[in-house]
């Protein structure tokens, strides 16, 4: 995910070594949170109206008191009507990273996030991370479909973009997770609020999106090698014995255990994570991608696989990212875990298991697959995985190291 400079001022305001200590002499009161704004009715096209600077004054900036943040992304997919699509297009979403003590209780929260979106009528991007140490559920929404009030009610003038739809959102979801989370100690309260952070206008979040759009083309161009998942798919491999946990992977074990994975939508790879020490380095991920027909399949399958500790036993993470009614599951081993072994072809067996056993009814049929690459992320050797590892950090991930290693001087 790539912030704007411009729109995550208050980022560099909370690293302000200047301003690191925690003493309350130093502290502000935070601006209470107003009432959610009223549900918007419908416009022609089936649109609401972008938010204003008015609702940016009353709405946002209590909201950035409490860490939630306006910034550009390239959303992965999108479901028009009942179709899943490749989604091209760069826009302005509000979100916020929630934390947790336990695992159990940002499930809990995961499920509610999508409780609240159905009430509401509205579907965010939803993403929840179980490490070994940290939880956190990432939620960030946008509306597809939105009209300027400088503008005529034309269909040419509609655009994705935040409107008054994702500002009520928020706004319930943060009195919910203050009053049942944290109020509960699942969660940590609020830090002390050192400065008022930088809210964005109306105009500057117009100018962010925009300026981003050529960008996005050209990365949607260079991605070309994604392609839909075979038509055919294969039986379930055998699942491995747990005595062999620990065995290094062979290439017959890429031929037994991981093709017929792979045609079931699931990647291996080395890619770029930032791990706990806040720096980026190569970790092997096994990804699986899964869709369904509601919202409701998607986080039942979830839950299922959070309630097995299974996963633990292997030393691996866990993250989720729900995206239009499908899923991406994704294991990801510690840096030092330099090859893959039978255990972490077990634990990507047993996921894909759940979902063959109990959801396979409930799956959405769709050529869309933005998560997989046969050049890259389905190696057939353990020559072919070992090079992943040794593909070089993009800019963005040395640039970040780089300012890491000047901080911590």
């Amino acid at each position: 995910m790539q912030f704007s400079r411009i729109l995550c001022a208050t980022r560099s305001v909370r690293h302000s070594r200047g301003l690191s200590s925690t003493s309350r002499v130093f502290s502000i009161p935070r601006t209470p949170l107003p009432e959610p704004p009223p549900a918007p009715l419908a416009l022609p096209f089936a649109s609401v109206h972008s938010i204003t600077q008015a609702n940016i004054d009353r709405y946002v900036a209590p909201l950035y008191e409490r860490n939630w943040l306006i910034f550009t992304e390239m959303p992965n997919m999108i479901l028009t009507g009942d179709t899943l699509e490749r989604n091209a297009r760069t826009v302005s979403l509000l979100g916020k990273k929630f934390w947790f003590l336990r695992g159990r209780a940002a499930t809990n929260f995961l499920a509610d996030v999508v409780d609240f979106a159905l009430q509401e009528e509205h579907e965010p991007r939803i993403t929840m991370f179980l490490g070994r140490t940290k939880q956190h559920v990432l939620v960030r929404m946008h509306t597809p479909r939105t009209l300027s009030d400088a503008e005529g009610f034309s269909e040419e003038h509609i655009r994705p973009g935040l409107s008054a739809r994702d500002l009520r959102l928020a706004i319930l979801l943060e009195n919910h997770y203050q009053d049942k989370y944290v109020a509960s100690r699942q969660a940590l309260p609020l830090r002390a609020l050192l400065l008022r952070p930088d809210v964005p206008d109306c105009d500057t979040i117009r100018v962010t999106q925009e300026s981003k759009i050529s960008r996005a083309t050209n990365t949607v161009e260079a991605d070309a090698k994604w392609t839909p998942s075979p038509l055919i798919i294969s039986a379930l491999p055998p699942l491995p014995g747990h005595e062999d946990a620990d065995t290094i992977c062979t290439d017959a074990h890429f031929d037994a255990f991981l093709r017929p994975l792979y045609t079931r939508g699931w990647h291996a790879a080395f890619l770029p994570i930032m791990g706990q020490d806040k720096l980026y380095a190569p970790m092997l991920c096994l990804t699986g991608f899964f869709r369904f027909t509601s919202l409701a399949a998607a986080i039942a399958f979830i839950r299922d696989v959070v309630g097995y500790p299974w996963y633990k036993e292997d030393n691996a993470e866990l993250h989720f990212l729900v995206d239009a009614q499908t899923v991406r599951a994704q294991l990801v081993y510690p840096p030092e875990h330099v090859a893959l072994t039978v255990g972490n072809l077990r634990a990507a067996r047993r996921i894909e298991q759940i979902f063959h056993d109990d959801y396979f009814g409930s799956a959405r049929m769709s050529g869309v697959h933005p998560y997989r690459n046969d050049s890259m992320h389905q190696p057939r050797s353990v020559e072919e995985l070992r090079r992943t590892r040794e593909t070089p950090l993009r800019m963005f991930h040395l640039r970040h190291n780089a300012k890491m290693a000047r901080m911590r001087r």
